[in-house]
């Protein structure tokens, strides 16, 4: 959305208070579905039906279904909304905004206002933003922590100041308690933080910095703990426990839409959805769309600088 955003940038005929306005349409349809009943399966099937079970039992108890052994962070701040009588999905909403408003902090302090005024209205009006900010998911959670921790550690290779490497750890870390692929970010968000403080400062640097994945580790394996003492296995479904034998591992594989659960196939999954998405459903296919705007960046008199520091920033060299 940034890198679109600084294309825009040269068309000044759109003034900076009518870009926002862009965003009222989405902002009503969002809203309405968030206040609306939960009628996504994935809702009323997992999201919202398991934390109900926990409250009515006031405690953690086992359930068949697979999805119950993913860690639940998101799912437990909906229990709040239930407790009060609140619409869940509203925070769900909440966080797209949130989201967008994350996308304008970043880019105003790196390329300006209206640069950042386009990239919050791009980020909130991605289709697939739109569509989970009416539903009671956990993927704007999920982005939002995870994209906030990234930027963090980022700001800490600036700034070095611990507090924001704290602060960007206990983020990552919140953020791989969501959804079960989370521990794949704190491995990743880890190597990204070490990499730059290795070209910055040496090993020793790095070294001084090796908690930065605890906060992480910590969170998911509450979650893990949890799995492990109700089922006998912490990984299900992907490791045998209690009713879940070997061949519920393999049944539910070949449920997964024909993917393999292998660090390889993470990697090609990634570029799949990139330049192959329609295969794989839903609104995944938008990649290659988005990327069709990139050439706008050749309009841009100062195109090599910009493109230098968009390197500097993903990268977060220096």
């Amino acid at each position: 959305a940034m890198i679109i955003g600084i294309a825009f940038t040269k068309y000044r005929g759109i003034k900076f208070s009518w870009i926002f306005l862009l965003t009222i349409p989405f902002l009503i349809f969002n809203l309405i579905g968030a206040i609306s009943p939960v009628t996504d399966a994935d809702g009323t099937g997992f999201h919202l039906a398991m934390i109900k079970l926990y409250q009515q039992n006031h405690h953690f108890v086992y359930h068949p279904n697979v999805i119950s052994n993913w860690p639940m962070s998101g799912e437990m701040v909906y229990s709040v909304m239930i407790k009060f009588g609140l619409p869940p999905k509203l925070l769900h909403f909440a966080f797209g905004i949130l989201l967008a408003l994350l996308a304008y902090a970043i880019a105003r302090r790196h390329f300006g206002d209206k640069t950042a005024a386009w990239a919050a209205v791009l980020t909130y009006t991605i289709p697939m933003v739109v569509l989970e900010s009416g539903i009671a998911y956990v993927d704007l959670f999920f982005a939002f922590f995870m994209v906030a921790g990234l930027y963090l550690a980022y700001l800490y290779t600036e700034t070095n100041k611990t507090k924001i490497l704290l602060l960007s750890s206990l983020a990552i870390g919140f953020g791989a308690s969501i959804k079960w692929n989370g521990p794949v970010f704190v491995v990743l968000a880890s190597l990204f933080l070490f990499i730059a403080l290795l070209y910055k400062g040496g090993i020793k640097t790095v070294v001084g910095k090796i908690w930065y994945p605890l906060p992480g580790i910590f969170f998911c394996s509450l979650w893990y703990a949890k799995n492990w003492i109700l089922s006998g296995s912490p990984f299900v479904p992907f490791m045998a426990g209690r009713n879940w034998t070997h061949e519920n591992i393999q049944l539910y594989l070949s449920t997964i839409k024909g993917h393999a659960i292998s660090i390889p196939d993470f990697i090609i999954t990634t570029f799949s959805l990139q330049f192959n998405g329609l295969q794989l459903g839903e609104l995944t296919w938008l990649g290659p769309m988005f990327a069709a705007f990139l050439p706008l960046i050749l309009f841009k008199k100062s195109k090599p600088k910009i493109m230098i520091q968009l390197f500097k920033r993903i990268t977060m060299f220096k």
